[in-house]
């Protein structure tokens, strides 16, 4: 019996394949075309660039864990550099302060005027030699939002020296500026220091490691927004308002919340290093403030609406200063050396009326807070007095910071609230002291919807505040606070004293609704600390 002829194992060929057969049709191979290897390098993308693909079961749980912990380990590093960076700010600040009111005391008060000029042009003929990009800016936040949304956070190195000594010379000799600003991009440029110098370790560390350090794009920048979140948690004492913040001021309609655990992680561990370096900074103690009467809320809602209007005054007049200064020095006018030194000397001759606002101004805001500022006037002088307390408070803030001294715009803004607040407590009181016994928290919602409004960063306002006070807990003061801001915020319109924000988010994020879910959790656990 023949056996069965076995089937080849051989692969046919491509021209092997014939067409089917269709009656006396000539069967002819099928042209399929070349043949030719495939280089996986040049495949087609099938997600959208930058879009980071979605994994889903215990996979993609355990890719979230591993990426979480690893950007979480570099926040914590950059928020150490933050801290540290924070305590050489405070230091230095504090010895140029003392040093120059040892002499300022010493001379007639009228020479007052003298000191913020001196100091405007020693930071002018710094930043021109060293960095004249910083005269384009018209504060450290607006630098600050540009690197993230347009240099994927990467700074100069130099930025963190320049920033801290300019704002050594501008507030050290009187400028109406806060130093929150300077260090916000301070902190953002140690944040991308540490960056680029962990990808220059990379390539000479073992495999591992290597990929632990291979950093992305969105991973420096995410590492600058960490540095300002630590710097910020590290000068006010606000690690949870300082990673809000940072999320928040970017953009005046949004918040990005997708980087906002690797922010957190970086705030509290700069706060951490600040607190045990230089100690923590208090603004008052607001921990004490019962609940507010009826009347009390019926005067929150006219602060709100007075507050969002005082905020576009200081935006319209901050910004179209600004503009006049820059376009004064594109048309060689005036050299950019000698901004600051002018801008210094106007600020100088508005604290010959209001010397309140020489420097920082955190001693006014307390005797406001206290009910300390004004005192033995008749109303109508008090009230007065308050009105042009706020505007030179803005006019000051606009001759130094805007032509090109180091500062920022934070302090200022809670500065202007807090004479908002002030005239608000004054005139209730004037009129009828019995229902408006809160003379504390009307200052203080003053304040938060002020900067709300003018910074766009409702939510930040809140918790800085409320953190630089011992107050997160107390929510008698969170819930008015938080409603005035809301309501500031939403009359505010477009202007903001960052003309540099974007409208809206570009990337990933989930917005308010978790940003309000973050701030309940705090507050409730605050409360309950508190309680216990």
């Amino acid at each position: 019996m023949a056996r069965p002829r076995r089937r080849s194992r051989r692969a046919s060929s491509p021209a092997e394949h014939r067409a089917p057969s269709g009656g006396d049709r000539a069967r002819v191979p099928e042209p399929i075309g070349e043949v030719h290897g495939v280089d996986a390098a040049n495949l087609p993308d099938i997600v959208e660039a930058g879009t980071p693909p979605e994994l889903g079961g215990a996979r993609g749980a355990r890719a979230m864990v591993r990426a979480t912990a690893r950007l979480s380990v570099l926040a914590a590093v950059v928020g150490i550099a933050a801290g540290l960076g924070t305590a050489v700010f405070i230091t230095g600040l504090n010895l140029v302060v003392s040093s120059v009111d040892n002499v300022r005391s010493s001379l007639a008060w009228w020479l007052i005027v003298i000191f913020p000029p001196i100091g405007g042009l020693a930071v002018g003929l710094l930043l021109w030699r060293a960095d004249r990009v910083a005269f384009v800016s018209a504060c450290g936040t607006d630098s600050f939002i540009d690197a993230v949304e347009e240099a994927d956070g990467r700074i100069p190195r130099r930025v963190p020296i320049l920033r801290t000594v300019g704002a050594w010379l501008t507030i050290g000799f009187g400028g109406s500026s806060g130093r929150e600003c300077p260090m916000i991009y301070t902190g953002s440029g140690l944040g991308s220091t540490v960056a680029m110098t962990l990808e220059g370790w990379r390539a000479r560390a073992p495999r591992p490691v290597a990929a632990f350090l291979d950093l992305s794009p969105a991973d420096t920048r995410m590492l600058a927004i960490c540095g300002a979140a630590g710097a910020l948690g590290a000068v006010f004492s606000a690690p949870f308002g300082g990673a809000i913040f940072a999320v928040e001021v970017p953009y005046r309609r949004d918040i990005d919340m997708g980087i906002f655990i690797p922010a957190l992680v970086s705030s509290l561990t700069g706060f951490a290093v600040g607190a045990l370096l230089v100690g923590r900074q208090r603004l008052l103690d607001a921990s004490g403030v019962h609940a507010l009467t009826w009347q009390e809320w019926v005067l929150v809602a006219l602060i709100a609406g007075a507050a969002s209007l005082v905020a576009r005054l200081f935006a319209w007049w901050f910004n179209h200063f600004h503009d006049v200064v820059r376009h004064t020095r594109e048309r060689h006018r005036l050299p950019a050396w000698a901004q600051p030194a002018l801008g210094g000397l106007l600020a100088g001759l508005v604290m010959l009326a209001f010397p309140q606002v020489y420097g920082i101004g955190e001693q006014a805001v307390r005797d406001i807070a206290d009910g300390r500022l004004f005192t033995g006037h008749t109303l109508a002088v008090a009230t007065l007095l308050f009105v042009g307390l706020g505007l030179a408070k803005m006019a000051a803030t606009a001759f130094t910071v805007g032509t090109g001294g180091v500062g920022g715009l934070l302090f200022p803004s809670f500065f202007v609230g807090a004479a908002l607040g002030g005239l608000a407590a004054n005139l209730s009181h004037g009129l009828d002291p019995g229902p408006f016994s809160n003379h504390l928290a009307i200052v203080l919602i003053a304040m938060s919807a002020t900067y709300a409004a003018a910074g766009k960063v409702p939510l930040a306002a809140l918790l800085l505040l409320c953190e630089a006070t011992a107050a997160t807990g107390n929510v008698a003061l969170v819930l008015p606070l938080m409603a005035a801001n809301l309501v500031a915020f939403a009359l505010s319109g477009r202007p903001s004293v960052y003309d540099v924000q974007r409208e809206t988010s570009a990337r990933h994020h989930r917005g308010y609704g978790l940003a309000l879910c973050v701030l309940v959790a705090v507050v409730l656990l605050n409360h309950f600390v508190v309680t216990l």
